[in-house]
């Protein structure tokens, strides 16, 4: 018994070391190592594995492992009923999402990782016009909150989407509510002024007070407004523009050799294998090129970086370069990246900052079906052959340019870019409209549309979602 837990546990920590190198094929071998000394565990991780890589599990194959595992093994059975949770806001079952979860922190109390669930749920409940009972679910839940510590800390991680529940209640909205946060932040005095979100939080105060910074995108209807009328004007006076948006992933541009193991990571989740360093040299160059280019920025904004660093503790913090993730890594290396870019003037002063992902608010099918309309000709960049997206599209003025999909090994978009880009930049002509939701590796595109006199605007996976496929993990949205 000794010696099978032994060996589950070895083979636990190499599924967890290979996974956060994205090497799928030795996370694999392991999976099947593991069956031998841990069948629940080894249904974990490949239903783990299987929703990461897109094969996702149903909410009753979790279900039904769940049952499976002994109810003496409560750590186990804690970590499949919050897989259980994601499942259905994932599926959008915002009834029962709503029973497991406060079931669940009837039993296991309300932790810090439960915050992404429960902005889940309440984006759901939004989404259902159930407004009233997104608050009392509000109430139920942080009544659970017995340390008040913990209940600083998720009242910022959750600010965002208590700020846009409560423009469902109020027809005023205070400007610049990401401001309010701070204060929240200042009671917590977590470990003295060198933490990294005092340096957001003066870096957000500088930027305020020298550009257009529009961080509360994803629930302020002023702010929406701004950027698309901004977009709908260059659309109709056929003025170059381009929108580019920043999340941790986009620091692999600026992340040299200092930083290549970070690198093969992202490169193997994206495209299936490392890169030749000519063919990354060459991709983060076009990169730079729409990133030193574009009239609007979507950046990580303050709600972003206190989900991803709150949950550090005073050993977390003590030790930082060790723990953090390659996902901390990235958004600390582009948020830093960017200050020094603006204050040297490497990016225009006029540049107007949003948050980074203002695309799930921005740009659903409504808002581009309208900016579609003032343009003479919209070209969506994507994975997608023509048929899926024409369905939706019925205007003769929409054109569709298919890329290589995620992990196509050497048939992926970083070996053949110049091609594509010369391909797209045949189809353009002055004034376009181009959507790109083509990777990082497409975020050059958007630079050469620019060039030809198009407005780029760089959608991301909203073209997944168009199309009714949630590709995306909720942290992605919360």
């Amino acid at each position: 018994m000794i010696a099978q837990k032994i060996f589950s546990n070895f083979y636990e920590w190499k599924i967890k070391k290979f996974y956060h190198q994205r090497n799928i094929q030795a996370v694999d071998e392991n999976i099947l190592k593991l069956k031998k000394y841990n069948v629940h565990k080894f249904w974990f991780w490949r239903h783990y594995i299987d929703r990461v890589l897109g094969d996702k599990p149903s909410f009753l194959d979790w279900q039904t492992l769940y049952d499976r595992v002994p109810t003496t093994n409560k750590k186990l059975r804690k970590v499949i009923h919050h897989e259980m949770v994601l499942q259905l806001i994932v599926e959008k079952n915002t009834e029962r999402s709503v029973v497991l979860f406060l079931q669940g922190i009837e039993s296991f109390g309300f932790k810090f990782r439960d915050a992404q669930k429960y902005i889940g749920i309440l984006h759901l409940l939004m989404e259902n016009q159930s407004y009233q009972q997104a608050r009392d679910f509000k109430e139920s839940c942080f009544a659970k909150i017995s340390s008040p510590v913990l209940h600083k800390k998720i009242s910022l991680m959750t600010s965002e989407i208590h700020f846009k529940l409560d423009t469902f209640f109020s027809q005023k909205l205070t400007r610049h509510r990401w401001i309010e946060t701070f204060d929240i932040l200042d009671k917590l005095q977590l470990y003295g002024k060198s933490n990294l979100l005092y340096e957001v939080k003066v870096d957000h105060c500088r930027l305020q007070r020298a550009s257009a910074l529009l961080l509360d995108i994803r629930f302020s209807q002023a702010e929406q407004d701004q950027l698309l009328g901004a977009i709908a004007d260059a659309i109709k006076n056929s003025k170059p523009y381009l929108l580019l948006r920043l999340g941790d992933g986009e620091s692999y541009a600026f992340m040299g050799d200092k930083h290549s193991g970070d690198m093969n990571v992202r490169e193997n989740k994206w495209w299936g294998q490392p890169l030749a360093s000519s063919t990354r040299n060459h991709i983060c160059q076009l990169f730079k090129q729409a990133y030193y280019q574009a009239d609007c920025l979507g950046i990580p904004s303050c709600y972003r970086f206190y989900r991803d660093y709150l949950g550090m503790n005073l050993k977390d913090y003590l030790t930082f370069n060790r723990i953090e993730s390659v996902s901390q890594r990235g958004l600390k290396s582009i948020h830093r990246q960017l200050i020094d870019d603006y204050h040297h003037e490497k990016i225009s002063k006029q540049v107007v900052f949003c948050e980074h992902r203002c695309h799930q608010t921005v740009f659903r099918l409504p808002q581009i079906k309208k900016l579609m309309q003032w343009a003479p000709q919209t070209i969506i960049v994507s994975k997608y052959a023509q048929a899926p997206l024409a369905a939706l599209f019925e205007s003769e003025k929409v054109a569709f340019f298919q890329i290589p999909g995620e992990r196509q090994g050497n048939t992926s978009l970083p070996y053949h870019v110049d091609d594509y880009t010369s391909s797209l930049l045949s189809l353009l002509r002055p004034g376009d409209l181009v959507l790109v939701g083509a990777g990082f590796a497409g975020k050059g595109f958007l630079a050469a549309a620019k060039s030809a006199g198009c407005v780029a605007l760089d959608v991301g996976s909203m073209v997944d979602h168009w199309l009714g496929h949630h590709t995306r993990q909720i942290a992605d949205f919360v």
